[in-house]
């Protein structure tokens, strides 16, 4: 039995969710279509599907229509055709592939880096910002954050780059494992 009821168990704040923010607002939005609904008013009287037949009557509706159509013909289509396009440049092992992945690439890891600098910027000992607030208000400070294994997983915790720089757990192990100089000069 208890194997019945614990899948939706785990389920039920996702189930919750869905319910409240996607399918409630999609089922009162029908259900208000088939009213002639006001915003100063209280009145709203049923119309039926009177609605949905002066949509169709309407120009603007049909001219909306045919825009959302072009935008679609001129996004979509010759989007998916150039990462496709790509995509292949990319898997064939040539001159201009090489070129292609580092000039792709490079957009990705110019963030990363840059985070990771200034994430370190932040608990670098003795000079980085956390110690030098810190040491405005408790005195000097002099604390080596990733070199210590009690305050490591704490700084690595506390800081939303991390997930942007790597994975935590491996970051969590390479600062604990790899002896650098400039980490352990402070313990």
């Amino acid at each position: 039995m208890r194997k019945y009821w614990l899948p939706w168990l785990i389920l039920s704040p996702s189930l919750l969710f869905l319910a409240l923010f996607t399918y409630f607002p999609l089922l009162r939005s029908v259900y208000d279509s088939l009213f002639d609904t006001r915003i100063v008013s209280n009145d709203a009287p049923f119309v039926g599907l009177g609605n949905f037949v002066r949509l169709l009557d309407d120009s603007v509706f049909w001219q909306s229509l045919f825009n959302n159509l072009i935008y679609i013909l001129l996004t979509v289509i010759p989007g998916v055709t150039l990462a496709l396009l790509l995509a292949v440049a990319l898997w064939e092992n040539h001159r201009i592939s090489r070129w292609l992945r580092t000039a792709f690439f490079f957009p990705m890891i110019i963030p990363m880096v840059s985070a990771a600098a200034l994430w370190l910027f932040i608990f670098m000992p003795g000079l980085g910002l956390l110690d030098h607030y810190l040491a405005k208000l408790f005195g000097p400070m002099n604390n080596n954050w990733l070199g210590r294994s009690n305050s490591a997983l704490l700084a690595l915790v506390s800081n939303p780059l991390v997930g942007n720089v790597t994975d935590a757990r491996a970051l969590l192990d390479e600062v604990l494992t790899i002896n650098r100089p400039w980490l352990t000069q402070f313990n």
